[in-house]
């Protein structure tokens, strides 16, 4: 990095941090906490550049490059949102749970095995359904059982988790528990439950702080990408260059042989400290405050507790088994 070279002195206290705190030490930890030294380092060089006033209790550079994002983002991300976008939040959803097949033969033979299964275990479909996903599914889906979207398959931030098509198939099975037939969407073929329906509520009926919490979350993720942008930025700019070599030399002294199969997430999905909006219901976090673990696909498993029986809840999960 032009300027100042990130070394082991840099590195060594964060894992330490982490792995006090309960994470495991392997090669994703080291590599992901070198990017992180390094962008916090960008971060801070481009808060300096800007003559921002740093908090007298920011110490180090991770607590200056947090407090830098939010004076740099926070403002925007929350001015951004609309009462459409408070609509969209709020509109109908429906709970779906999927398994994903290569191939049409293999979808089809499964979905006979599950109406076997299904009518001899009518009280417990959801659970049928994953025990059938567990041994069925032949391909990664990585949106979690009872995730919500409305009829065009998007999340209440308006990301894409269901093609649209299958959001059609979805949005036409008329109870909980029931299964589509075995429906082609990209190269996949998917069968698809509706776990629960959470009805739709006009914004004006929703109560504050329901609409507090869900601008809370669209204001966090909306900061967070624009976050994201900006460091993919200063990192192109200013020609950053992460020895790989001295990263794996490094692990092996930790005793990590191999970082072969780490792939570097995206800085926005490693910050948590940056998410300063939490509310009960949300998914638990990594120790330590970092890692957020696919930061999109978290806010998909925000859980509804307790709140899955009040039309409009904010939340983008429906625990398996609830029922509206």
């Amino acid at each position: 990095m032009p300027g100042r070279d990130i070394t082991e002195a840099d590195v060594a206290p964060r894992l330490k941090q982490l792995t006090d705190a309960g994470e495991k030490l392997d090669g994703r930890l080291v590599q992901e906490t070198v990017e992180d030294v390094v962008e916090d380092a960008l971060l801070v060089a481009d808060a300096r550049t800007a003559h921002y006033d740093i908090p007298a209790d920011a110490k180090g550079d991770e607590a200056i490059a947090e407090a830098w994002a939010k004076q740099k983002f926070m403002a925007d991300a929350q001015a951004s949102v609309t009462d459409a976008d408070l609509g969209q939040w709020f509109a109908e959803r429906r709970g779906m749970a999927r398994i994903v097949f290569k191939d049409e033969e293999t979808a089809t033979k499964a979905k006979a095995e599950l109406d076997v299964a299904l009518a001899a275990q009518p009280d417990a479909p959801l659970s049928t359904f994953l025990a059938a996903k567990g041994k069925g599914g032949k391909r990664r889906d990585g949106v979690p059982d009872g995730t919500l979207v409305d009829a065009q398959g998007k999340n209440e931030l308006g990301e894409t988790l269901l093609p649209e098509e299958g959001a059609t198939v979805l949005f036409a099975l008329t109870k909980d528990g029931e299964v589509s037939a075995p429906t082609k969407i990209g190269d996949a073929w998917l069968l698809l439950m509706r776990v629960a329906v959470r009805p739709g509520t006009p914004v004006a009926l929703v109560p504050d702080d329901q609409k507090a919490a869900a601008k809370e979350k669209i204001v966090a993720a909306r900061a967070m990408r624009a976050l994201e942008e900006h460091v993919a930025r200063l990192r192109k700019d200013q020609g950053v260059n992460i020895d790989e070599l001295a990263i794996r030399r490094y692990a092996k002294t930790l005793g990590i042989e191999s970082l072969a199969k780490v792939k570097r997430l995206p800085f926005g999905q490693r910050k948590a400290a940056f998410q300063k909006h939490r509310v009960p219901n949300q998914a638990p976090m990594r120790p330590a405050g970092r890692d957020i673990e696919r930061l999109m696909q978290e806010r998909a498993r925000q859980k509804m507790q307790g709140q899955s029986t009040e039309p409009g809840a904010p939340g983008g999960h429906v625990e398996p088994g609830a029922h509206p």
